[in-house]
């Protein structure tokens, strides 16, 4: 009996050790299922603030070209006064306004230059601040996806646990009744009526009073 409950045991805890392994193996399924899910989104995310990046270089590249810089007042006086010296044959001084206008047309190239340049970064540094926020909201949405899958995952294993347990104790129980049985059945039983073992008391006369005297 002990070995036949011993085997039925083993054979029972087997079984739920298979249970567990397919428990196991099915969640790391789902968790392998979510990052590669994850990854996906992301790089496809990737890419679209990539293309986005992209388009606007390319935008900002192309309003360049269809735009000059536009000189101040003061440089378009010293253009128009070097040429009425220099019609003038009043060449020395022509080349002294020309040195001004150069230094002056180069300072506000400089200056157009650099302008063109902040606008650039800050067109950029609103684009990266958007997509921060869409990036950091996607992995907000995976995180929520990922915890919403643990929950799930721990209750079932908790149902799991309780199944076995529950199980295991009734295994035992019906073992220990077979046991229990299997006692009584082995104990002997008195037999015989009532009367059949009451003791006579030592010395009693149990002669009948109508009985022959011996001689």
């Amino acid at each position: 009996m002990n070995h036949e409950h011993d085997q039925a045991l083993t054979h029972l805890k087997d079984e739920q050790a298979l249970r567990f392994r397919e428990f196991q193996r099915k969640w790391k399924q789902i968790f392998a299922s979510i990052q590669d899910d994850a990854e996906e989104h992301r790089a496809q995310l990737i890419a679209k603030h990539e293309n986005e990046r992209q388009c606007v270089l390319e935008a900002f590249e192309f309003e360049s070209q269809n735009k000059t810089v536009k000189f101040s007042s003061e440089l378009i006086n010293y253009r128009r006064v070097e040429g009425v010296l220099a019609k003038q044959e009043k060449f020395a001084e022509a080349a002294e306004i020309k040195k001004k206008a150069d230094d002056l047309q180069a300072l506000e190239e400089e200056r157009y230059l650099i302008n063109r340049e902040n606008a650039l970064k800050n067109r950029m540094k609103h684009l990266i601040k958007r997509q921060k926020v869409e990036y950091s909201a996607l992995d907000q949405r995976l995180f929520k996806k990922r915890q919403e899958r643990e929950k799930t995952r721990l209750v079932e294993l908790n149902q799991l646990k309780l199944q076995i347990s529950n199980e295991k104790h009734q295994l035992r129980q019906k073992q220990s009744l077979e046991i229990t049985a299997q006692k009584r059945a082995k104990s002997p039983q008195r037999v015989g009526s009532p009367n059949s073992s009451r003791r006579r008391s030592p010395g009693r006369n149990t002669r009948s009073p109508y009985a022959t005297p011996k001689k």
